[in-house]
């Protein structure tokens, strides 16, 4: 019981943080880009 709430633990915080910021800068991005009209003209 003790292995395997010490490995559950780490495993989800840090597979969670960054797949969490990296899913959200991706949607931030596609969406200003293809809102923000200045990269389209460029």
């Amino acid at each position: 019981m003790g292995q395997r709430t010490k490995s559950t633990r780490p495993e989800p915080s840090h597979a969670g943080r960054p797949h969490g910021r990296v899913n959200l800068a991706e949607s931030k991005h596609g969406r200003v880009t293809r809102a923000c009209p200045c990269r389209a003209q460029v």
